[in-house]
């Protein structure tokens, strides 16, 4: 498969955003008028997938995450989170990576063809030497289910500390885990972490695919709202 993304900026959007959600209206004649994507599509392109670029303004107004983290954890109970900052802790790493291949199948594609991908201990542990290689802070929050010790739920996000902006990445929460408000309350102590050791970020960008509305929910509660699109477009080769 080959695939290119057109980005888009937010002049001709339409967003309604509030606790329970974003919307976006506009998109589909955006994507009519566009000469990038008329000019993919002649050449067998399709679009497969939208994503929303959504963007948070730091630090997040007094009292929002502790109130909506004492929502999250009403509903997460059995659960504690955990956060990590430039390493995980050997005896996680299996199931990071085994909760980090899911994000290729668990994860919303739209009409896009997503190959399964392979992790292991080892390419997590490599995966974030690079990011320290490359002068980054890389800080991953997780769920834990107390009971049984799995690794429930996580998020990660990265950032220079010579920089006020930080890149929200994969979050997820495994199938098994899912209805207790995990995906919330990782994302909240993760914002908390990050405000604590880097006071002077002012931005946190992140991104989500259109049909994923229970994470643009999430995101919307946090505060973050549409600063653009993209479309995701594939052909076969």
């Amino acid at each position: 498969m080959a695939s290119v993304e057109v980005l888009f900026g937010d002049e001709s959007l339409e967003v309604a955003s509030n606790n329970e959600g974003i919307a976006v209206s506009g998109v589909d004649s955006i994507l009519a008028d566009s000469p990038s994507v008329q000019w993919a599509m002649r050449r067998g392109f399709t679009v497969g997938q939208i994503l929303y670029v959504l963007s948070l303004d730091l630090p997040v107004p007094e009292g929002v995450l502790e109130r909506l983290a004492d929502d999250a954890r009403g509903k997460a109970q059995g659960y504690r989170t955990h956060v990590w900052v430039d390493a995980i802790p050997e005896r996680w790493l299996e199931p990071y990576a085994r909760l980090k291949a899911r994000m290729a199948t668990d994860a919303p594609a739209g009409g896009l063809e997503v190959e399964k991908a392979q992790w292991d201990a080892e390419k997590v542990a490599s995966v974030i030497r690079s990011y320290l290689n490359f002068g980054l802070r890389f800080q991953v929050t997780v769920a834990e289910h107390i009971a049984t010790g799995e690794l429930a739920a996580f998020t990660e996000l990265s950032y220079e500390l010579t920089d006020k902006t930080i890149v929200q990445r994969d979050t997820i929460v495994d199938p098994r885990h899912r209805g207790h408000r995990l995906g919330a309350l990782i994302k909240i102590a993760s914002l908390e972490q990050v405000e604590h050791d880097h006071p002077s970020a002012r931005h946190v960008w992140t991104w989500n695919a259109e049909e994923n509305t229970h994470m643009l929910a999430i995101n919307a509660e946090l505060g973050f709202t549409v600063s653009r699109f993209s479309a995701e477009m594939q052909k076969r080769v």
